[in-house]
């Protein structure tokens, strides 16, 4: 994803970022809105890197990747909503999703891990 021009390191491209919340915890999830629990086809050993990459994503890119809560249901578009859930909702992505009735579609996104040898000719950063 191409970074803002108006933030550090602008115009780069890179991956979101980010450390996962209490807010992206599986329990927390599920004491909160459980209603998210009767769209998923499976279970998601790594829930909460899903729904964390997700709301970094959200928050850095105003890319909101989730599905309306039903099915059935014709929501408005997903689009442009970061500035109402940064002042409306103060960050707080589960009560966002609770008042949009959508949530996190964790179906579409994969996991991507680098595993590397410990063992490098030349020192620098490996991530």
């Amino acid at each position: 994803m191409k970074r803002s021009p108006n933030i550090i390191f602008g115009g780069f491209y890179a991956f979101s970022g980010g450390k996962v919340e209490d807010q992206d915890l599986y329990e927390t999830w599920q004491d909160s809105y459980p209603e998210i629990f009767t769209t998923l086809k499976r279970k998601f050993y790594d829930f909460d890197a899903r729904v964390c990459a997700i709301r970094e994503t959200f928050e850095e890119i105003n890319t909101l990747i989730a599905k309306p809560l039903n099915a059935n249901d014709v929501n408005e578009p997903l689009s442009n909503l970061r500035e109402e859930y940064l002042k409306v909702y103060k960050s707080d992505f589960i009560a966002f999703c609770k008042a949009k009735k959508i949530v996190p579609d964790l179906e579409v996104i994969y996991g991507y891990r680098r595993v590397s040898s410990g063992f490098q000719i030349m020192p620098g950063i490996d991530n």
